[in-house]
């Protein structure tokens, strides 16, 4: 037998622990490209950690912001000048017109047209002497010592050193002329330009001469003419008594 098939026929099989020829290699740690990766995976989680902290921040400050706001008082608006629209008045409607009171005063105009007729001429009257009384004259009659409510003037004596006077009743108007020829055209343009006070105290003087006219109204309600008047103070005694002369003329209505 040789030695060539023994070894061939040897029924020892071969350990498998055993080395087979050269040493296994020991595994590797890490390459730096591994470590590099890691370490800026951390940095970048670390970086996005603080971003997400610092826009938590910002939107607390924001959300607190807007409340204080919210709570806060608000300030008005200064006021803005504005210039109105311009206004415009309603016209108004036009009111009648009386044809015998154009003026609308409550009298007529009496122009040189117009056509008075004769009331009377120179009646005289006696007003008595009544110191700190009124004398209340009516020249429609005429009549001395009446009731007020008809009366278109009425004398008064203070009792002392002053004049007595006359005053006006409400709707008579009066004015001083130079002459007791005085006609009644004339008498209207004075009563126009230099009338007397209404209420006014009328010194009474010998001499004085006045226009008047009567109240038109209380000549309407009484049913009577209105009247233009022409007065005279004729005298004026010691003891106050006054004498008159009038005529009167009516005044077509």
């Amino acid at each position: 037998m040789s030695h060539d098939s023994a070894f061939r026929n040897d029924p020892t099989p071969p350990d498998p622990a055993a080395p087979t020829g050269k040493p296994a290699r020991s595994p590797r740690r890490g390459s730096p490209l591994v470590t590099f990766v890691a370490v800026l995976a951390l940095l970048l989680s670390g970086a996005a950690a603080v971003l997400a902290w610092r826009a938590g921040n910002l939107a607390a400050d924001a959300v607190e912001a807007a409340e204080n706001a919210g709570n806060a008082p608000a300030v008005p608006a200064e006021p803005t000048a504005t210039t109105p629209p311009p206004t415009t008045a309603p016209s108004a409607e036009p009111l009648p017109t009386d044809p015998a009171d154009p003026t609308g005063t409550g009298d007529p105009t009496l122009d040189p047209q117009t056509q008075y007729t004769e009331a009377y001429v120179e009646k005289a009257m006696k007003v008595p002497a009544a110191c700190n009384n009124a004398v209340n004259v009516d020249f429609d009659e005429p009549q001395v010592q009446v009731d007020s409510g008809i009366a278109e003037l009425y004398f008064e004596d203070p009792c002392g050193n002053d004049p007595p006077y006359f005053a006006l009743r409400p709707g008579v108007r009066a004015a001083k002329a130079e002459s007791e020829a005085v006609q009644p055209v004339a008498c209207a343009d004075l009563l126009a330009i230099s009338p007397l006070a209404y209420q006014g105290r009328e010194p009474v003087r010998q001499g004085n001469i006045y226009c008047l006219t009567s109240s038109r109204n209380d000549a309407r309600t009484a049913g009577i003419p209105w009247r233009m008047l022409v007065m005279s103070v004729t005298a004026v005694g010691q003891d106050g008594t006054i004498a008159l002369r009038a005529s009167a003329w009516n005044i077509p209505s």
